[in-house]
């Protein structure tokens, strides 16, 4: 399969008018995104993207009439600035324990206090906000200040439903990447290879050619294929086994190719 080229710009402007118009259907201000894909999405900024799902320490507030602000990590400001989606770049506040410890509630608040201000001046006296991972200390935060907080994720899934043309695109890079990992690994396996050193030549062919990552570890050969779900381990491959896997696999423009 041949990659296509993406025309980067429309899909962005594409993707943005779709969590917009969703924010409108839901009569939503705005929406709030801590879960980097959806940043991603609505943004096309990527910022140390795995690690960050699970340490929300930026986040971008979308107003359904008025400006994309990115609350960025500390010394990132850089990375928004081409891309033609993010109006303006504020120092990111980061609320969680794991930064702050005993002061989550004062961080929560000052965060807080700045999300309300973005709604209350482009929210047009709406006050419904919608987040997609909110933890409790900042909902709460949020609601002392008189903010209506929503499950965002309705709003992000519904721009999903619908790919534009760019973004069929941009999934068919992301096929063709992976069918070159799984060319990659048929020419790899022989008998005595490990289930794991077998499964690294997606991730390298995958990363090769620009895609990002792979979100399990499902390969598994002989005996381990039954049960299913088994992740790959050390285990040799022997002459004659039969090896499973699904690719899960993240490629370029972050799209998926689960095969």
């Amino acid at each position: 399969m041949s990659t296509p080229t993406v025309d980067r710009p429309a899909l962005r402007a594409c993707r943005l008018a779709r969590v917009r118009e969703g924010l409108k259907k839901h009569d939503y201000a705005g929406i709030v995104l801590f879960d980097s894909i959806n940043i991603r999405y609505a943004t096309d900024c990527t910022n140390m993207i795995v690690w960050t799902l699970h340490n929300p320490v930026r986040c971008v507030f979308v107003a359904a009439e008025g400006p994309v602000v990115l609350f960025e990590f500390s010394h990132c400001d850089h990375l928004s600035e081409r891309l033609g989606t993010v109006d303006e770049v504020r120092p990111a506040i980061a609320w969680t324990y794991f930064v702050n410890g005993p002061r989550v509630e004062e961080k929560a608040k000052v965060w807080a206090v700045e999300i309300a201000d973005l709604v209350r001046t482009h929210g047009g006296g709406n006050t419904r906000l919608a987040c997609d991972r909110l933890e409790p200390v900042g909902l709460c935060a949020l609601n002392d200040e008189g903010i209506s907080v929503h499950d965002g994720f309705e709003v992000m899934e519904g721009a999903k439903e619908i790919k534009s043309a760019d973004e069929i695109d941009a999934m068919r890079a992301a096929v063709a990447a992976c069918e070159a990992g799984m060319t990659a690994m048929r020419a790899a396996l022989r008998p005595g290879i490990t289930e794991q050193a077998l499964w690294s030549h997606l991730h390298q062919k995958n990363i090769e050619l620009g895609g990002d990552f792979i979100e399990t570890r499902l390969l598994s050969s002989g005996p381990r294929t039954n049960p299913w779900y088994q992740e790959c381990a050390d285990q040799k491959i022997e002459a004659g086994d039969i090896v499973c896997f699904d690719t899960d696999l993240i490629g370029p423009y972050g799209y998926c190719a689960d095969i």
